[in-house]
Formats: structure tokens, sequence, C-alpha cells
């Protein structure tokens, strides 16, 4: 068991010195006792899984723009069967999800 001083010192008293850790049931919580006002105090991480649905999310964002980018690709390979109007709308369209994708973007 780390029992290093919590940097922040007591919630209670402000106190640094003699803050320490102590046992807890849980490995996701941290206990931390006071000797100066003998408080007691434990943290938590609010949401532990949200950094792996922040990737989740930017991994979304990539097959989304090589989704839209394969769109352009086989757009450009059919572009001399399509009619002016066919390619216009459907350059349209790629342009609106590339936007679209864009501005969801995480960071």
């Amino acid at each position: 068991m780390n029992t290093e001083p919590d940097p922040d010192g007591c919630p209670y008293c402000g106190a640094v010195g003699g803050v320490t850790r102590v046992a807890c049931e849980s490995p996701k919580v941290d206990a931390w006792s006071c000797t100066a006002c003998q408080g007691q105090w434990w943290t938590s991480v609010v949401n532990p899984e949200l950094r792996h649905l922040q990737h989740l999310r930017q991994r979304t964002m990539e097959v989304t723009a090589r989704s839209i980018l394969r769109e352009v690709i086989t757009l450009a390979e059919e572009t001399p069967e399509l009619s002016h109007g066919q390619l216009w709308v459907r350059a349209i369209t790629l342009l609106i999800k590339l936007d679209q994708c864009a501005r969801a973007w995480p960071g």
C-alpha cells in the first residue's frame, strides 16, 4: 500500500503533514486520514471508462473519415459515366458528410 501524503492536503483542516493513505477494501478508491484533525475521506474516479469511450469515439470518426474517402475514390472512378447533375449531387453529398465528420471530430 502506498502511504505517500496527499499532495492536496486535508480537505477539512488544510494540513499537509500527517495526511496519509490508509487501507481500503476497494482497489478503485483511495482512502486518506489526517492525524491533525482525525478527518477521513475517500476519493475515486467518477467515470474510469470515459477514456475508453473517448478512444472509441476517435476510432469511430477515423472509420467514418475512411468511409467518406472510399466514397470519394469511387466517385472519381465513376465520373466518366455520370451526368453533370449526378456528379454535382454526389460531390455535394460527400462534402456535407465530410463537413459533419470534421465538426464532430474530437479535440
